[in-house]
């Protein structure tokens, strides 16, 4: 096999935007760490496959789309073998439209696009023959965040609560067994900075900069595992936590690297499976009117940080109001599958439940496999049908800031249905 490798920087300018937390007018006042876009390009035979990792709270699916089609028509790689993954950092800029978490700068989106794609064509330059190894481990740096109380599901600490503490780690090493590229695959939300007005990688970032310290001409991208329902393990926030969370990373991935197991059939296969996100419906106008003139009355009253949140779930409402009654509804997204020999990763577009999960793991039919959230687009929280039954956050407001509508409470199930599906489909050599 021979892999390249690129990194560019992708970090904004200050006074852009940030996005992950519905405040109005946070804005970048500095740059704490660099954001960056990570890509690595491999190929066996005459297939080739890319996988990238950028620094960002999410993905736009039109950015998605214009760099797998400049990958076909440029470089050769077919759109089912390109992967794109956002860390998730709630310290990074605006990308996409989300209520309540400002508006992309159009100018570094037009720079973002150009160096997404510059990265992937520096990665088809730089080859080397490689070889493979694949490992997991265990760290609990997370804790399920769906904490219960008196007055139901709360954003706290659940120690109770489901959590995948496997970390997942796939290394490329040159003969003489220096390593040139890690890719990491844990579940964990980059929230331990909390609302912070410096840009910053969060605890991914740290991750890779420590990896890529260690090992000078080496390469680590962070693939963001099913974190919908998972936060770091302390209320504490600040970039001592970071720094924490990170080492703890570090040593996990570092023992992980010691006892990973040597592949030697490194055959590339990829699939996209079309899915039908299925989607809920609204409350009654009736209700949506009452829910207005309620808030209204607190938007009078209301502290200038608290606006951000109220302003978001106004226009929700009144795009609500707008809304037809009686159709079926759904998101058309894909979740993609890459297989290497026995290894398979599965990227799914939202912010995944960790027992999702866990349940793809579980049946999936390869030795190895790594779920990826926030791959290829975020079309909001994916929580399971036990989390739709209890409330809390994900279920109940998350997707007043994503879109309209919220997702049926069987939308996991579709989700792990399709995955497992692919899966079986690659193993038997059916993805042609």
């Amino acid at each position: 096999m021979r892999l390249g490798k690129s990194k560019l920087d992708i970090t904004p300018p200050q006074g852009v935007d940030m996005c992950g937390y519905a405040r109005k007018g946070r804005k970048a006042k500095g740059i704490h760490d660099p954001l960056y876009v990570r890509a690595i390009v491999f190929e066996e035979g005459e297939r080739k496959c890319a996988i990238l990792s950028c620094d960002l709270v999410g993905i736009p699916p039109e950015l998605v789309r214009e760099v797998r089609e400049y990958a076909r028509i440029n470089l050769g790689i077919e759109r089912e073998h390109v992967l794109i993954s956002a860390t998730h950092t709630h310290s990074g800029p605006t990308v996409s439209v989300i209520r309540g978490m400002g508006e992309p700068l159009p100018s570094y989106m037009k720079d973002l696009r150009e160096k997404v794609k510059e990265a992937l064509k520096e990665a088809d330059k730089d080859y080397r023959e490689v070889k493979m190894k694949v490992g997991r481990g265990k760290v609990k740096v997370g804790i399920n965040r769906r904490e219960r109380t008196k007055e139901g599901v709360k954003l706290g600490l659940n120690p109770e609560g489901p959590l995948d503490e496997e970390l997942g780690l796939i290394s490329f090493w040159k003969e003489d067994e220096e390593p040139e590229v890690f890719l990491v695959n844990y579940a964990c939300h980059p929230v331990s900075l909390g609302i912070n007005f410096e840009i910053s990688a969060d605890y991914p970032g740290k991750l890779c900069s420590l990896m890529e310290k260690k090992y000078p001409n080496s390469l680590c991208l962070f693939l963001q595992g099913c974190c919908g329902d998972i936060n770091p393990y302390s209320k504490e926030r600040g970039f001592s936590l970071t720094e924490r969370m990170a080492k703890e990373l570090f040593e996990e991935v570092e023992r992980v690297r010691k006892h990973s197991e040597p592949l030697r059939d490194m055959d590339i296969k990829g699939l996209i499976l079309p899915v039908k996100l299925p989607l809920d419906g609204l409350p009654s106008r009736e209700e949506l009117k009452k829910e207005k003139r309620e808030l209204e009355k607190k938007i009078e009253k209301a502290k200038e940080e608290e606006m951000g949140i109220l302003e978001a779930h106004l226009d929700w409402i009144e795009r609500a109001l707008k809304e037809e009654k009686g159709k079926e509804r759904f998101i058309p997204a894909e979740i993609q599958i890459l297989s290497l020999g026995s290894v398979a990763l599965v990227g799914i577009p939202g912010e995944v439940f960790s027992e999702i999960g866990m349940r793809i793991k579980r049946g999936s039919p390869f030795p190895y496999t790594f779920v990826i959230g926030y791959a290829n687009g975020c079309y909001g929280y994916i929580p399971t049908r036990e989390a739709f039954k209890e409330g809390g956050y994900e279920v109940e407001e998350a997707y007043k800031y994503y879109g309209i509508y919220p997702f049926r409470e069987d939308v996991g199930e579709v989700v792990v249905d399709c995955a497992l599906k692919g899966l079986k489909k690659i193993k038997e050599g059916r993805n042609e």
